[in-house]
């Protein structure tokens, strides 16, 4: 076997390969849906970043990105990638606001689905999107390679 970079042409290839996995993930949930290889080209990414301010000192953040038109997914949805609160701030309902404004921003843009990771050994974190009612759908899954 031969394995080489994609080319330009290969990318057909690769959209009709991804419809069949598409599929799969259909039986799983409906907002997946079959790539549509113009739909690729009209995918764009929009991001939010918010800060919160008490007395006029930073407080804590929210940042992610709305994508638009994504090619395998039947609606347009945000990922929140990252949530920080001042360590003095913690525990006064700072990061729930921050989600709060988050998601009131990424409704204004129209888009109703918002997701995020977590990592499973963060309890705080974990709590967190537990009490702002984020369901689990998926698993994620990793493997350290040790050939440096």
């Amino acid at each position: 076997m031969d394995i080489k970079n994609a080319s330009e042409s290969d990318q057909l290839y690769i959209a009709q390969s991804g419809n069949s996995i598409m599929k799969a993930h259909q039986a799983f949930d409906s907002f997946y849906k079959e790539v549509d290889i113009t739909n690729k080209i009209k995918t764009t990414k929009e991001p939010i970043e918010l800060v919160a301010f008490e007395d006029d000192e930073r407080a804590g953040y929210i940042s992610g990105v709305i994508t638009h038109n994504p090619a395998d997914r039947s609606e347009s949805f945000a990922v929140i990638n990252s949530i920080w609160v001042e360590t003095s701030k913690r525990g006064m309902g700072y990061a729930s606001l921050l989600v709060e404004e988050f998601e009131s921003a990424v409704i204004q843009k129209q888009v109703y689905r918002v997701e995020l990771f977590v990592d499973i050994r963060n309890e705080a974190g974990v709590r967190l999107w537990d009490s702002e009612q984020y369901q689990i759908y998926q698993q994620r899954r990793y493997k350290i390679l040790t050939n440096r």
